[in-house]
């Protein structure tokens, strides 16, 4: 993520406007670097997981990751000790949630209206 704040302040420092596009586990690190201090003129985020811990047990490409830490010789930790070293980067816990899908933006739009 720090990587990204600095090629945004960069770009800033071009003019124009500065955004980030990330794209599933990209879009983890975009949702970080639109929560910083630093100022950006938008955001999209298509799929950021929400519980990387989830993405480690519940998805191929976890399940790859977990495979190449055995054959390396690093067992991985216990779910409960994975899920508390990944907690703070819970997309759900940011400060910022962009929601791309119309149906979705529909219904937060309706839940926001009812709890007003």
């Amino acid at each position: 993520m720090l990587e990204i704040r600095a090629l945004a302040a960069l770009a800033r420092g071009g003019g124009g406007e500065v955004g980030v596009l990330g794209l599933s586990l990209g879009a983890l690190g975009a949702a970080l670097a639109a929560t910083a201090p630093e100022p950006l003129d938008f955001a999209a985020l298509v799929a950021p997981p929400a519980d990387l811990a989830a993405v480690f047990s519940e998805t191929a490409i976890g399940r790859r990751y977990v495979a190449l830490a055995r054959r390396a010789g690093a067992p991985p930790p216990s779910p409960d000790a994975l899920s508390g070293m990944l907690a703070p980067f819970r997309a759900d816990g940011r400060r910022t949630l962009l929601f791309a899908c119309r149906a979705l933006r529909r219904d937060l739009a309706r839940f926001v209206a009812g709890a007003a």
